[in-house]
């Protein structure tokens, strides 16, 4: 079986995309990146709509195009079209008619979906109840230890980025966007911590208006620092093991790879009630997530950093986040798609 990949392990951004094709192939089947003309069983997307997050409506409609034509071609050709539905939406909503039309368009287009939680699978059909009639696989999203190499303890992270042993360290870490709710990370952040806490904000923002509202926020708060730049796999390390724990106050989410990647760490996480996160508390325990309800505010910070102080002497349960296990599902997904295609 040939599986196509949009994106796959070239995709530099995320270090998910190379950990699920490896787990893929080491499952049996031969793993390509997609690309218009190339051949194969199964073309796999993940975050289709991307384009609709393009400032320019018409640079948008035109990577939907292209996308459309060659997903046709590749369905002409016998290919079954896999979704893993990572969002329900675009994070930024800039052309509502545009998204509406694209999702009704993408909905008949597809022959399976991948849902990375139960909550995921009932949200989108919820949004979606045209899906009903195609095949939905909930496989989880895998967690990061093949990407670390803890070789970083938090003394001699703290040591190299010149923070203070006796702090308390909250991360906020990774790509940097609106929904992530920064701005008021940092109001809340001033208004319920001790001067000896640090707030650790780092990443890329995707807009000039979201950098600068950031650090609007931030001016004259000794204990917040801001690195506003990409992080390589080793940075993240370096500044995730500096930490205490992450605080997640996303405005929307349905599945949180940075929540992972913060539990890869053996870090401890706060973040809302939403989406996929309950099902996250209760797969690693109670110890490591911690969940507020409603909107993020000073008190669910307090309450949140209360909760971080309590001594664990475990580490998360990660069992049903192995690679191993999540390669192997996708074959069987895959699998269970062509035969339907077969018989």
């Amino acid at each position: 079986m040939r599986v196509l990949q949009l994106p796959g392990k070239a995709h530099a951004t995320n270090p998910y995309n190379t950990l699920l094709c490896e787990s893929i192939e080491a499952a049996g089947a031969l793993v390509s990146e997609y690309s218009i003309g190339g051949t194969g069983d199964i073309v796999h997307v993940h975050w289709p709509e991307y384009p609709l997050s393009r400032r320019s409506e018409l640079h948008a409609r035109l990577a939907l195009l292209k996308m459309f034509v060659g997903l046709r071609w590749a369905k002409m050709r016998g290919a079954k079209i896999v979704w893993t539905a990572h969002n329900l939406r675009p994070h930024e909503r800039f052309y509502p008619n545009l998204e509406r039309h694209f999702y009704k368009a993408w909905n008949g287009l597809i022959d399976g979906v991948v849902c990375l939680s139960e909550a995921s699978r009932s949200a989108l059909l919820d949004r979606y109840p045209e899906l009903k009639s195609k095949p939905i696989f909930v496989i989880r999203h895998g967690d990061y230890r093949p990407r670390i190499s803890g070789q970083q303890t938090k003394e001699a992270a703290r040591e190299k980025l010149r923070i203070p042993q006796e702090s308390r360290v909250i991360g906020s870490l990774g790509a940097i966007r609106s929904y992530k709710n920064i701005p008021m990370l940092v109001r809340a952040f001033s208004a319920v911590s001790e001067p000896s806490d640090l707030l650790l904000i780092a990443g890329k923002p995707n807009t000039e208006e979201l950098k600068h509202e950031i650090l609007s926020e931030a001016e004259g708060l000794a204990n917040v620092r801001i690195d506003f730049k990409f992080l390589s796999d080793e940075e993240m390390e370096l500044y995730g093991a500096a930490c205490d724990g992450f605080v997640f106050p996303y405005k929307d989410i349905l599945n949180s790879g940075s929540a992972l990647y913060a539990l890869s760490l053996g870090k401890r996480v706060i973040a809302p009630q939403l989406g996929s996160l309950p099902e996250l508390k209760s797969d690693v325990g109670e110890d490591f997530v911690h969940l507020y309800e409603g909107d993020f505010g000073p008190e669910a910070l307090r309450n949140g950093l209360a909760w971080l102080q309590k001594p664990v002497a475990t580490e998360p349960d990660l069992r049903r986040y192995d690679w191993s296990e999540i390669g192997r599902l996708h074959v069987e997904a895959y699998q269970t798609l062509t035969a339907a295609k077969s018989s």
